[in-house]
């Protein structure tokens, strides 16, 4: 049987996982994914707000094609649109669903919509289907990135 227990600790100074098995042979994959689904289960109270100017829009998480902070706010953008969100980054990585990965440290990217990775002495850019729009990867991010996208192909 697995159990799985996360607890909210507000006071803590840094973020803990203590894993307790009764078999050295762990599946970390496996483990990652249960932890993930269960912190968007207990998160799921965040309510995502989609902010432009007075208005508050309601697309469909599978339209954004990317969140990036911009002047200190995180903007959500679609092939189209672009909205205010009000959760940070790192609150948005803990409720968006497996498609989304970070890929800077001002950017998350659905990795599902991207069409092209541009290589250039200026950075790594993202290219989205039926968008205009880009984003670049940082060097750090850009190995997963790519191991990511030769899994789904």
């Amino acid at each position: 049987m697995k159990k799985v227990s996360i607890q909210i600790d507000q006071e803590l100074t840094e973020d803990e996982i203590l894993v307790r098995i009764n078999d050295a042979k762990l599946d970390f994959d496996a483990l990652q994914k249960v932890i993930k689904k269960e912190l968007q289960r207990q998160t799921k109270g965040q309510k995502l707000r989609f902010l432009q100017g007075e208005r508050q829009i309601f697309p469909k998480i599978s339209e954004i094609i990317f969140f990036q902070t911009q002047e200190g706010k995180v903007h959500a953008h679609s092939t189209t649109e672009e909205a205010e969100v009000n959760l940070k980054l790192y609150e948005l990585e803990e409720i968006l669903p497996e498609n989304f990965l970070r890929i800077s440290k001002s950017g998350i990217v659905n990795v599902d919509k991207i069409y092209a990775l541009s290589r250039s002495l200026a950075g790594n850019l993202l290219e989205f289907r039926h968008s205009q729009k880009s984003i670049y990867v940082s060097r750090r991010y850009l190995r997963m990135l790519e191991e990511l996208m030769e899994k789904r192909f």
